[in-house]
């Protein structure tokens, strides 16, 4: 029996899925605290370890924390010494396709691997489908993939909690917290509270829409022509925010577990 773990490190979390014959079957959320790694190695550690039992056949992880590589590498050697480990950031370097998937279009230096996973993810999920993945985590990405596969790029912007970074600040004594993903009770505010909630929420919709439909025009797609795609850890608190305005939205919080997986599943082990 095929088992794969997939890991995912992010700036905010660290995502561990354990696909069981390419289904994602469970799945771990762990803070991926770089100002401590020994507190982040603790953690993975205790989560990690049971996974000795389970004869995976690989491992895939994409990091956007290049700090925590060598950690991360020698924390699997002591728990599945032999077990295949796929870095998917390499993948790119060594071909511009992966499977279906054309990144040729896109200077692959920079291109993170959790954004080639969504992409693989979001193209065997929706095969045949144009996407436009959003990824709403500690920075929001915006990418368009062709239903053919072609990568045409995208847009990055801070994410809705960076956005409201100044209600959070101890210097902004006046100012309240605020849920940046709760439609304002009152339009104009008419207090310090109604205002900021109506800023943040108009504010962050507005980013949203105008960032989607420069893209779109910029592709020459009309919006019907389009399935959106949502994750990240804020994806299904987005969806109501422009529910009125894009109406073909699917979420799935796993996609880029998802599409690490493909990685795997295309490559199989890495190549030396």
């Amino acid at each position: 029996m095929q088992k794969v773990l997939a890991i995912d490190i992010g700036n905010s979390f660290t995502k561990v899925g354990l696909f069981i014959e390419g289904q994602l079957e469970e799945t771990e959320c762990i803070p991926t605290d770089k100002a401590d790694l020994q507190i982040l190695q603790e953690d993975l550690q205790e989560a990690l370890t049971p996974l000795n039992d389970l004869e995976l056949s690989g491992i895939v992880i994409a990091s956007v924390v290049p700090s925590v590589r060598e950690m991360f590498e020698t924390l699997l050697a002591s728990v599945s010494p032999k077990v295949p480990i796929l870095w998917a950031n390499d993948v790119p370097k060594r071909s511009s396709t992966i499977g279906q998937v054309n990144l040729s279009d896109y200077d692959l230096t920079t291109l993170g691997a959790d954004r080639v996973a969504n992409l693989l993810g979001g193209f065997y999920t929706f095969q045949g489908q144009r996407l436009l993945i959003c990824d709403f985590g500690t920075t929001t990405t915006f990418d368009l993939l062709e239903s053919d596969g072609r990568f045409l790029g995208g847009a990055i912007c801070p994410g809705p909690r960076k956005f409201q970074t100044l209600v959070g600040s101890h210097h902004a004594a006046q100012l309240f917290e605020v849920d940046i993903f709760k439609h304002p009770e009152q339009t104009p505010g008419l207090n310090t509270q109604s205002c900021l909630e109506n800023g943040l929420f108009f504010g962050y919709k507005g980013i949203i829409l105008e960032v989607v439909g420069n893209l779109l025009q910029s592709a020459s797609w009309p919006l019907s022509s389009v399935t959106f795609l949502f994750t990240g850890g804020y994806g299904l608190a987005i969806r109501p925010m422009v529910e009125h305005e894009i109406l073909n939205v699917h979420v799935d919080n796993g996609l880029t577990l998802k599409g690490l997986y493909q990685i795997w599943r295309l490559n199989l082990v890495p190549q030396s």
